[in-house]
């Protein structure tokens, strides 16, 4: 509730009669969750502290993997804290995974038992008139099929997913041969969580949960026919609280910080300016003629470009081809005609027809340019996440025409990624939909390669465009604060100097002179 308060001393007191070692150190969670310690510790007597950086630890573990086979409890934790989705980010963890309520199975099999009741009853009147070999036949066919729709039925129930983090709510929604849809919200986005219960689900306690945003065309993030709507409820609540007393402490940490060091550059200017080094960037080595062409036929064809500051996506290959083929048909049928011809006519025939031959090289132009055209607008066509926007660039070929938008990170509100069919499944395209509360509203990424990726990417620049704000805003503060006590401090030295020269005036004035009474005593006050 952005107070402090003391949670422990380090070392730790034994209980007593404790055989138990007192604790001498904190920050384990960079072992296993890997997220921002939720505690600040401050030293109060002389201390010598052991400090292991994280990635120093990773390149332990890459050297020698075996040291995780004497600490199973990393695995362990690691295991708990992605719950096996692929899409968790470091120092992220799975907080809820829920699903829909049986009362949702329900849903979809009643039809399909009244539908299987009737075929019955329609089988047993149906005995007296078809032969019985035909019946079974129909009938075992008639259980194969309902079996069938059983098992979807069951596997579409069961593969809907409605996952809480300690970063953000998503939505994960998977049919078996038509779509995947997975829906993410930053947990700072959320605005505001409310339920809706009726009908007989409502009785038994099932409830659609709606997540609000601020910008969202599609409308909110829904959790429909959950059981627990309070509890998921009460998480996220407990969620969004833990990340705003975090990023308070964060801030306050960053402003210490910042003012400790607007200070020492005020105080300590020499200090400061001996331990500053001087980075020399080192020189560029020259690329090898295999790294440009690499580099070349990456720019003409990749579908994922990453970049120092910048990762750029394109259209799927398979857009490409559903764009070229054509085309290619056009091409290969001229070519086809033109050995078909060729073979069939000497050359004295064939160089004596020069129309012909002109409306052969007419129509292969043509088909060429049309190939290329369609490459180009292909190529051109470019979504981009850098450090700090969003930006989607649609541009016909040879500069024609462009049109450009760029949304900065802090307005979007939440990524949607849709995968329209099985073969996008397995080809990994899809379209990627961010929602934004600019005036922009919606930006689509249509048929990307990777969406998943791209919808994490773009999740983590967030994070860390929201952490270099935050950064900035504490460091202006800071250099606030300092210039404030500078000029505090100059204010009083310049009190206190005229205070000074004010009393040695007045002392010399009233000097007595030898044959004088005592010197009374000086009369002063603080200047402060």
């Amino acid at each position: 509730n952005g107070f402090e308060i003391q949670v422990g001393v380090i070392p730790s007191l034994p209980a007593p009669n404790s055989t138990e070692s007192p604790i001498t150190f904190f920050g384990e969670q960079m072992f296993t969750t890997q997220e921002p310690y939720d505690y600040h510790a401050d030293a109060i007597t002389p201390v010598e502290a052991l400090v292991i950086a994280r990635d120093d630890f990773d390149a332990l573990i890459r050297a020698r993997p075996d040291i995780l086979n004497a600490m199973p409890f990393i695995l362990a934790a690691e295991k708990k804290r992605t719950q096996g989705f692929r899409w968790i980010n470091s120092g992220e963890s799975v907080v809820l995974v829920a699903r829909k309520h049986w009362w949702a199975l329900w849903l979809k099999l009643f039809p399909l038992f009244i539908f299987a009741l009737v075929a019955f009853i329609a089988s047993l009147l149906l005995r007296n008139i078809f032969p019985a070999e035909l019946m079974n036949l129909v009938t075992v066919a008639g259980l194969g099929v309902f079996a069938f729709l059983i098992g979807v039925s069951i596997f579409d129930w069961s593969n809907d997913e409605y996952v809480v983090t300690t970063q953000r709510v998503a939505h994960i929604e998977r049919e078996i041969i038509s779509l995947e849809l997975r829906e993410t919200v930053p947990i700072d986005k959320i605005l505001g969580v409310s339920s809706n219960r009726s009908g007989v689900g409502g009785f038994i306690g099932v409830s659609d949960l709606i997540i609000q945003t601020a910008g969202r065309e599609e409308g909110d993030v829904t959790f429909k026919t959950v059981g627990n709507a309070a509890t998921i409820s009460s998480i996220i609540k407990t969620q969004q609280d833990r990340v705003k007393a975090r990023r308070a402490a964060e801030e306050r940490e960053q402003f210490r910080v910042s003012v400790k060091r607007e200070l020492q550059v005020y105080l300590q200017p020499e200090a400061l300016a001996a331990t500053a080094g001087v980075n020399v960037a080192p020189p560029l080595a020259k690329p090898s003629w295999r790294r440009v062409i690499r580099e070349l036929v990456r720019s003409w064809i990749g579908l994922q470009i990453v970049e120092p500051h910048r990762v750029l996506w394109r259209k799927h290959w398979i857009l490409l081809f559903a764009q070229t083929w054509k085309w290619f048909v056009a091409l290969l049928a001229l070519d086809f005609l033109l050995v078909l011809i060729a073979t069939s006519l000497t050359l004295r025939v064939f160089a004596s027809s020069p129309v012909f031959f002109f409306v052969g090289i007419v129509f292969f132009v043509f088909a060429f340019g049309g190939l290329l055209w369609r490459w180009e607008d292909w190529r051109n066509d470019t979504y981009a996440v850098t450090d700090k926007e969003v930006i989607h660039i649609e541009r016909l070929p040879f500069g024609i025409k462009e049109e450009s938008t760029t949304v900065p990170l802090d307005q979007v509100q939440d990524v949607r990624v849709e995968l329209p069919n099985l073969f996008a499944t397995f080809a990994n395209f899809g379209d990627l939909k961010i929602e934004t509360a600019g005036k922009q509203g919606q930006l689509l990424f249509p048929s990307i390669h990777n969406p998943r990726e791209a919808q994490n990417e773009i999740f983590r620049r967030m994070e860390a465009f929201r952490r270099r704000r935050a950064e900035q805003e504490s460091s202006l503060r800071g250099r606030s604060v300092v210039d404030a006590l500078v000029a505090y401090h100059h204010l009083q030295q310049d009190i206190a100097s005229t205070a000074s020269k004010s009393t040695d005036a007045s002392s010399a004035d009233s000097m007595p002179s030898s044959d004088s009474g005592p010197i009374p005593p000086l009369s002063t006050s603080n200047p402060t």
